[in-house]
C-alpha cells in the first residue's frame, strides 16, 4: 500500500523508485571503480565534452531583462568547475557508500565526494566524452563541402549547432543564377562604404566567408584589417556587418595590448571557442610576438588562468582589427587581409543620403537571408569541384586561400590578394626600416657591431657622418629609441640576417675570432644613394 502523498514515507518511496532507474556509483576505497562508474554515468549526458585537455560544456550568459540594448549572450565554451561536475554526477547517478548504523552496515545514499570530481577533471584524457571543437548558432560549411544544418552535436566536425531560428535551405547544387542572386544580395550592405578599390570589397566579402568556412579548411586565417584614411569612415560598422551576417552576433572585443596581457586574452578566447575577435581602434603600429603567433597557428598551449591545468587545444577565431592609417610591424603584411576605406568628405561621420539609412537594423533583420547567400557562394564553389583560380600563393594561409579566397574570385569579386600588395608598400614601416638598415650597412661596408656603434653614435664632437645618418635613423626606428649597444645592434642584425631586403642580404662571418657583419648583393633601386625612399 502506497504511503500518503506529501509524507516522509512517500518521499522515501519516490527516492527509492528514482534510485532503481538510475546507475549507482559506489563510493568506497576502490577509487578506480568509483571513477569508472561516475564517468559511465556522465557519458549518458549530452552536456559534457572535452577540449584541449579539460572538461567543458556549452553555456551562455543569462539575460532576464525585458528591454535589452545589447543582444542576449552568445553560446560559448567554458571549463566545467569541479563543483558543477559533482552536480552533474549527482544528477546522473545515485552515489552510495557503506555506513555503519544501529542495524549494522548498510549501503546508503551519499553526496559525491570532492575527490571524485577532481580526479575525473584531472585525468586530462577521456574516451567517454565527445570532443567539442566549436559552438555555433548559424549553419556552417563542413570540410566535405556540405552544409552543417542539423541542430545538435555533429560528430564528424565536433561542432555543436544550436540555432535560434530556422534558416532558409541552401541549394545542394546552386545554379549560376543562384550564385548571381547571392552575390548581389551580399553586396547590398556594402553599397555606401567608400572602398579604396574593388579588391578591398573582395576582402570584406572574404571576411564573411572565412567565418562561415572556418572549420572547412586546415591552417590559420589572416587578420582582417579594416583601415581608413580618417576617423568616422565606418570601420566599426563594417566589422559589425561582416560578423552579424556570418554569426548573427557582434564580434567579441579584445584589448589591443601586447605581451603577457594579450597572451592571456588569447588563451581565454581559445578556451571559449570564440569565433570572431575584434582588436578595436589600433593606434600606431600593429604586431607583436603574441599576435603574430596567434595568426599563424591553429593550436594554443597555455596555463588556464586561476587553475593549475594547461589548455592545449584549438585556436580558431577569425581576427579583425580597425584603425586609421595603421602601420604594420615586421613581417605583418603577409598576415593581413586589408580592407581600406577612403571617404572623399572631410567629416565622413556627417554624411547623409545612404542607400540603407539604418544599416545595423537592416542587417539584423535580413541576417538569415544574407547568411544563406554567403553559404550559397561557398556551396556553389564546392559543388563545381573547387576549381583552381590561378591565384598568387599566399604563404602560411594556403588552406584559406584555396577555399575562401578562391571562392571570392570564382563568384566574380576582385582578388583579396591585390590589396595585400598595396598594403605592403604603404603600411609596412618595419620592413621599410629593415631595407634602409640593409642599404645603410651596404654603404657602411664590412664592420663589427661594436665599430658600427662607435661610428654611428660617437661620443667625440662632430657627430655621425652625414652619409651614415639614414642607417642610424633606421636602427633607431627598429630599436624604438632604446639605447643602441653593440649587443643590441647584433641582435637586431641577427633578426634580419639572410632576408632579401631590397636586393641585399645581411651576412655574418667570423674573421680571426671577430664577428663581422656585411650587406651583400645588388640594391634593387628601392632607396636612393642618400638612403631615402
Amino acid at each position: 500500500m502506497a504511503a500518503p502523498e506529501g509524507t516522509p514515507a512517500a518521499a522515501a518511496e519516490m527516492e527509492e523508485a528514482n534510485d532503481a532507474s538510475r546507475p549507482v556509483v559506489l563510493i568506497s576505497s576502490d577509487r578506480v571503480r568509483s571513477v569508472r562508474e561516475a564517468v559511465a554515468a556522465l557519458q549518458q549526458r549530452t552536456d559534457v565534452f572535452q577540449r584541449g585537455g579539460i572538461l567543458v560544456h556549452a553555456t551562455r550568459d543569462a539575460a532576464t531583462a525585458k528591454w535589452l540594448v545589447t543582444p542576449r549572450g552568445a553560446p560559448r565554451i567554458a571549463q566545467i568547475p569541479t563543483s558543477v561536475l559533482l552536480l552533474k554526477i549527482a544528477d546522473s547517478a545515485t552515489c552510495k557508500s557503506y555506513k555503519r548504523t544501529e542495524d549494522g552496515v548498510k549501503l546508503l545514499r551519499c553526496h559525491p565526494p570532492h575527490w571524485l570530481g577532481k580526479t575525473i577533471a584531472d585525468l586530462g584524457e577521456w574516451s567517454a566524452f565527445p570532443y567539442l571543437q566549436a559552438v555555433t548558432e548559424t549553419p556552417l560549411l563542413k570540410p566535405d563541402g556540405t552544409i552543417l544544418s542539423n541542430p545538435g552535436y555533429d560528430a564528424d566536425t565536433g561542432i555543436l549547432f544550436v540555432p535560434p531560428c530556422t534558416y532558409p535551405r541552401v541549394p545542394d547544387r546552386p545554379t549560376l543564377e543562384d550564385v548571381e542572386r547571392a552575390r548581389r544580395l551580399l553586396e547590398a550592405p556594402f553599397a555606401d562604404f567608400p572602398f579604396a578599390g574593388n579588391s578591398h570589397l573582395g576582402c570584406a566579402i572574404a571576411g564573411i566567408l572565412t567565418i562561415m568556412a572556418r572549420f572547412a579548411f586546415r591552417g590559420p586565417t589572416p587578420l582582417f584589417l579594416v583601415d581608413a584614411s580618417t576617423a568616422g569612415s565606418g570601420k566599426g560598422l563594417l566589422v559589425f556587418v561582416v560578423c552579424m551576417i556570418a554569426t548573427g552576433r557582434e564580434p567579441g572585443v579584445a584589448v589591443a595590448s601586447d605581451g603577457e596581457e594579450l597572451r592571456k586574452t588569447i588563451t581565454a578566447h581559445a578556451i571559449a571557442g570564440s569565433r570572431t575577435i575584434l582588436l578595436d581602434n589600433i593606434i600606431g603600429e600593429i604586431g607583436g610576438s603574441a599576435l603574430c603567433a596567434a595568426l599563424t597557428t591553429t593550436t594554443w598551449t597555455d596555463r588556464v588562468l586561476g587553475a593549475n591545468v594547461n589548455y592545449s587545444g584549438p585556436l580558431l577565431p577569425v581576427w579583425f582589427t580597425t584603425g586609421n592609417n595603421v602601420t604594420l610591424g615586421p613581417d605583418m603584411h603577409r598576415r593581413v587581409c586589408h580592407v581600406r576605406l577612403e571617404p572623399s568628405s572631410e567629416r565622413p561621420e556627417e554624411r547623409t543620403g545612404f542607400a540603407v539609412p539604418d544599416l545595423r537594423r537592416w542587417v539584423e533583420q535580413h541576417h538569415a537571408q544574407l547568411l544563406t547567400a554567403a553559404l550559397t557562394i561557398l556551396r556553389g564553389y564546392c559543388a563545381v569541384g573547387r576549381p583552381d583560380m590561378g591565384l598568387t600563393p599566399w604563404g602560411s594561409y594556403e588552406g584559406w586561400s584555396a577555399l575562401v579566397r578562391s571562392a571570392v574570385v570564382w563568384a566574380g569579386w576582385s582578388d583579396p590578394g591585390d590589396a595585400r600588395d598595396e598594403l605592403r608598400a604603404a603600411a609596412c614601416t618595419g620592413d621599410l626600416a629593415a631595407k634602409r638598415l640593409a642599404y645603410g650597412w651596404y654603404l657602411l661596408g664590412e664592420s663589427t657591431a661594436a665599430d658600427a656603434v662607435e661610428t654611428l653614435y660617437p661620443r667625440a664632437p662632430g657627430g655621425c657622418p652625414a652619409v651614415q645618418r639614414p642607417l642610424r635613423d633606421a636602427i633607431d626606428e627598429l630599436t624604438r629609441g632604446k639605447e643602441v649597444t653593440a649587443a643590441r645592434l647584433g641582435k637586431l642584425l641577427s633578426k634580419h640576417r639572410g632576408r632579401n631586403l631590397g636586393g641585399l642580404k645581411l651576412d655574418f662571418v667570423t674573421v680571426r675570432g671577430i664577428g663581422v657583419w656585411s650587406s651583400t648583393g645588388t640594391p634593387d633601386g628601392t632607396f636612393s644613394e642618400g638612403g631615402g625612399a
